[in-house]
């Protein structure tokens, strides 16, 4: 993986704001058709997911970080590339064509979290009490079968 130079940084920030002035939408109304455009993608590929999250975080920063103009523009810029990504979406990629998107969102969001000294976590999927007994029991259950059985020995070749 190429690390990303200072210049490559400054050239997604100064993105970030030729887009937003170029746009002239307010933030709400750049919300609603971020909304709109994340209800509708359809999974495929696997990274759509990280994309999901990364345009649901930079909401959720231009939505709180009100008066923190640095931030608001970071998450501003992500959420706007994405939009106008979505525009020039080639029908022969798909959802492929995501993969710039989701680089450029995920980018956004580490910016404004080392800006904020905010760690990046990771939550992995936990499984209610009812869940975890039936996956007790199926493992319990499997491990006992014999993983193969043989026919019969007519078919054993001696």
């Amino acid at each position: 993986m190429i690390q990303l130079t200072y210049a490559d940084r400054e050239l997604f920030l100064q993105t970030f704001d030729d887009l937003k002035e170029r746009c002239g939408e307010s933030d709400r109304e750049i919300l609603r058709k971020v909304t709109k455009w994340a209800a509708a993608l359809r999974p495929q590929f696997g990274f759509e997911e990280s994309l999901s999250r990364d345009v649901t975080q930079l909401s959720k920063f231009l939505l709180d970080r009100r008066g923190d103009d640095d931030i608001q523009a970071i998450a501003r810029g992500g959420l706007l590339y994405v939009l106008k990504a979505a525009k020039f979406c080639s029908a022969k990629l798909g959802e492929f064509g995501l993969l710039d998107d989701a680089f450029v969102a995920n980018y956004a969001v580490n910016e404004i979290r080392q800006r904020l000294d905010i760690p990046a976590s990771y939550g992995p999927p936990t499984l209610s009490e009812a869940e975890q007994e039936r996956a007790k029991s199926l493992f319990l259950k499997f491990t006992s079968t014999p993983f193969l059985v043989h026919p019969t020995k007519a078919y054993c070749v001696s």
